[in-house]
């Protein structure tokens, strides 16, 4: 049987940018100035992602994580898999499915779009920025076929498997953050 932690440690999306452009950090949390985190503190304090300590699916600093976010962050997949809603073999399924879909991504927006240690989170939504108005046009949805379906099938596995339900609640604790059902 295959533990939630392996789980985990063969998908990493969390922390790769695959899944979110930034982590966000409690108002209550100190930045640790020890650790490499690209900070942001304008609206909410959090740290971009792709995680620089991210290596090989793995946490270079799984014992000393500096925040919270990294130790408390169970997405909805890994949920269903502790709920008994989904199996081990379905879950990495669906996380094979979305490094396809990634990596399909990057390929077709070879030099168009790509900033080295974006997300492919922000990637999607720079080139659907960038686009906008192309993508209106049969020419370009022809010429773009493959990268667009391959950006319908990333965003719907992901929103059905990795993303809070609509009905979350934001917690006003001093957190901003959202509390995960």
């Amino acid at each position: 049987m295959i533990e939630a932690e392996n789980i985990c440690v063969q998908c990493g999306l969390c922390c790769d940018g695959t899944l979110f452009a930034r982590a966000n950090i409690k108002n209550n949390e100190t930045i640790n100035p020890a650790y490499n985190f690209s900070i942001n503190q304008n609206k909410k304090k959090s740290f971009r992602l792709p995680c620089a300590y991210l290596k090989n699916r793995s946490c270079a600093i799984y014992n000393n994580r500096p925040y919270s976010i990294c130790e408390r962050f169970i997405c909805p997949l890994l949920k269903k898999y502790n709920n008994n809603e989904v199996s081990a073999k379905k879950a990495l399924k669906i996380i094979a499915t979305v490094e396809k879909y990634r990596n399909e991504i990057l390929q077709a927006l070879g030099d168009k779009s790509i900033i080295e240690n974006d997300s492919i989170f922000t990637l999607v939504n720079n080139f659907k920025q960038n686009y906008h108005e192309q993508i209106k046009t049969a020419s370009f949805r022809e010429e773009n076929k493959k990268l667009l379906l391959s950006i319908v099938g990333f965003e719907k596995i992901v929103t059905d498997n990795f993303k809070p339900p609509k009905t979350a609640k934001t917690n006003h604790n001093n957190t901003d953050e959202v509390i995960l059902k």
